[in-house]
């Protein structure tokens, strides 16, 4: 009975080491698997991160062009006017040329803006949505500030127009204010300020 009782007792312990073995093979495998499948989820979201980031850098490297033109309805004198930036290389590191005309005269300026100040304007138009907006806002207003905005990049093309700027939605008022910003960092072939709304004090 002893030798029997001992035997078990051999076989009992081999199936014990047997089990261990094999439990720690399989947490070996179970580790390896949750680094492989981790590896692939952050690889995977890297090639989706640089994916979306070259969608949305598309827009600089594509021709474009800005136009915004304001009608100071109601007020005889006052500078009418249309500001027009474009890129005519689809190359973000290329100049914008910049044309400023004088409604009332047709009278026009001539100059360049920066990649630096364009390409932020595209990424402006980009953050405020300028694609998805109505065409029209504040339309039920007489003797207002009119403002006439488009918008082509690419194939893509929108036009907005409001008869009172100071009634649009604070989104396309970001990007009317984002353009006098830049406009003030126009090099005009002139030589003179840029003061695009003819304005003193603006």
């Amino acid at each position: 009975m002893s030798v029997a009782r001992s035997f078990n007792e051999g076989k009992a312990r081999e199936t014990a080491e047997d089990n261990r073995e094999s439990m720690k093979l399989l947490s070996a495998n179970i580790a390896l698997g949750l680094i492989f499948i981790v590896s692939c989820s952050s690889q995977r979201q890297k090639v989706t991160s640089e994916i979306n980031l070259a969608v949305k850098d598309q827009d600089l490297n594509q021709v474009s062009e800005i136009a915004l033109q304001r009608v100071y309805s109601g007020c005889e004198g006052c500078p009418d006017h249309r500001l027009t930036l474009s890129r005519e290389k689809a190359d973000e590191f290329s100049d914008a040329k910049v044309t400023y005309t004088e409604l009332h005269t047709s009278k026009r300026r001539e100059g360049k803006l920066s990649p630096y100040y364009y390409n932020t304007l595209l990424k402006v138009l980009e953050l405020q949505k300028y694609f998805e907006m109505n065409s029209e806002y504040a339309m039920g207003w007489e003797d207002a500030l009119q403002t006439r905005l488009s918008v082509k990049i690419g194939d893509k093309g929108k036009t907005i127009e409001t008869r009172n700027e100071g009634e649009a939605p604070i989104e396309l008022r970001t990007i009317y204010m984002a353009i006098d910003g830049a406009a003030l960092h126009v090099v005009w072939a002139d030589g003179k300020s840029s003061n695009v709304t003819g304005l003193a004090g603006y």
